[in-house]
């Protein structure tokens, strides 16, 4: 709901996030985006979220107790389950359940279409039927390995919340460092792409993550980012919506 949103902004300013710039709403695409409360020229800083807020593999790892070498798509995905589960409202130190709770209860990529959709889009072209493949099999893979390696370890989860969790990393997250990690980068994984950004994120000196407009953004405008994405098969298969293409049998883009 619209209440989630408003306590999960002021939960983050609360813990050290600059978000006065910024607020949630509804896009054109049945989910949430990003928009400006106030005007920014090039070159500004939009909004800011503290190093904490950036979550990565050894973040859910040492919340979880999980081995240190689990992959970060498993363990990120797990961390997801476990603030789903846990919803953290009463912990001011620890309040991420909030974020969880914000987010689409459908995954909207490979993993979640429909076979007709499916269909459709392995018609366009080898490309998109090979990236969609690509995306289904790391899912799995990353099914296999938690009900096969972490099981051992007393990790159990029913199928379809990891499906949904792991839809939603494959989907929301940030690669950051040399190796391109996954990193959960709460509320501005909130904005939408654009072949024409308004922004970009940048990590600074301390850890912390900038939105900063790259261009001039009005008050009201929507604030979008480049997922890094060229390859059109990709942005479908990854986030569920082409840039090409007009779904005609039906679409979930959140």
């Amino acid at each position: 709901s619209r209440k989630d949103y408003e306590t999960l902004f002021s939960w983050a300013t609360a813990n050290g996030a600059t978000l006065h710039g910024i607020l949630s709403k509804d896009d054109n695409y049945g989910g949430v985006c990003l928009a400006a409360t106030t005007p920014f020229a090039e070159g500004d800083i939009v909004a800011v979220l503290p190093r904490s807020f950036r979550i990565g593999q050894h973040v859910a790892c040492k919340r979880l107790g999980l081995p240190a070498g689990t992959p970060d798509l498993s363990a990120l995905s797990l961390y997801l389950i476990d603030l789903m589960a846990s919803n953290d409202d009463d912990d001011d130190d620890d309040s991420f359940g909030r974020y969880a709770t914000c987010l689409p209860r459908r995954g909207s990529n490979a993993l979640f279409m429909s076979q007709d959709v499916i269909h459709y889009y392995g018609t366009l072209g080898k490309d998109y039927e090979k990236a969609l493949e690509a995306v289904r099999n790391q899912a799995l893979s990353c099914i296999s390995y938690i009900q096969d390696v972490l099981s051992l370890n007393g990790c159990q989860h029913d199928l379809s919340r990891l499906e949904w969790a792991i839809s939603m990393v494959q989907s929301r997250t940030h690669g950051f460092g040399t190796k391109r990690s996954r990193w959960l980068t709460p509320i501005f994984d909130f904005a939408n792409h654009s072949e024409t950004p308004n922004c970009k994120i940048q990590g600074d000196a301390e850890g912390r993550l900038l939105l900063r407009a790259i261009k001039t953004i009005f008050v009201g405008e929507e604030v979008t980012i480049d997922y890094q994405v060229s390859d059109d098969a990709k942005l479908v298969a990854t986030y569920g919506f082409s840039l090409k293409h007009t779904l005609t049998v039906g679409s979930d883009r959140t």
